[in-house]
């Protein structure tokens, strides 16, 4: 028998989103996309994830986004859950976070059933929502030569994986391909 998760949560609270730190160690950036569409299901449905701080170091380890655009909101509070973390845990935590979440895939009978009645509103949610739904048939296959006529290549969307060494050069080449209008997305495994 295993023993049971320890909680890291020490308090919940609500406060001047002006007062957090960010994390100087966060190696997320927050393409203009990813802010768009975050701002309007902010707009749409208000605050349902709180920030998380670190109480030790005062650090944010999730939510920077949010507390950006709520400072640019001018609101004059954000909900906060508190976490006492030592300082390799604080980095642990922020390294992994977001990354186990990009691990998951779709089940497309489940999202078609979730994504049913939903009316998709306007602007960054709507592409987010339909690069989701997507097609779930079979791509077509991609002849390398280069014979593929645009029409087949039409609404396809396109992915490398890039192999890297380290969460440095991983950072370096995410910022010089987002410089070039690429959208890029960190995974670690």
């Amino acid at each position: 028998m295993t023993n049971a998760l320890e909680s890291r949560i020490t308090r919940q609270d609500t406060v001047d989103p002006k007062t957090l730190k960010a994390n100087q160690l966060n190696w997320r950036t927050h393409p203009h996309e990813q802010r768009e569409a975050m701002t309007e299901i902010l707009n749409e449905v208000g605050w349902v994830q709180n920030v998380i701080v670190n109480e030790r170091s005062g650090n944010i380890i999730d939510g920077h986004l949010r507390v950006d655009i709520a400072v640019e909101r001018e609101e004059p509070t954000v909900p906060v859950s508190y976490v006492d973390l030592a300082d390799e845990e604080e980095r642990l935590v922020l390294a992994t976070f977001d990354s186990i979440a990009t691990m998951a895939t779709a089940d497309p009978d489940q999202l078609s059933k979730l994504l049913d009645g939903i009316i998709l509103p306007h602007g960054a949610l709507d592409t987010l929502l339909n690069g989701i739904i997507g097609d779930n048939s079979p791509p077509p296959a991609i002849d390398n030569s280069g014979a593929n006529t645009d029409e087949q290549l039409e609404g396809l969307e396109f992915r490398v994986v890039i192999d890297v060494v380290s969460a440095e050069q991983q950072a370096e080449l995410i910022e010089r391909f987002e410089k070039e209008g690429l959208i890029c997305h960190a995974l670690i495994s």
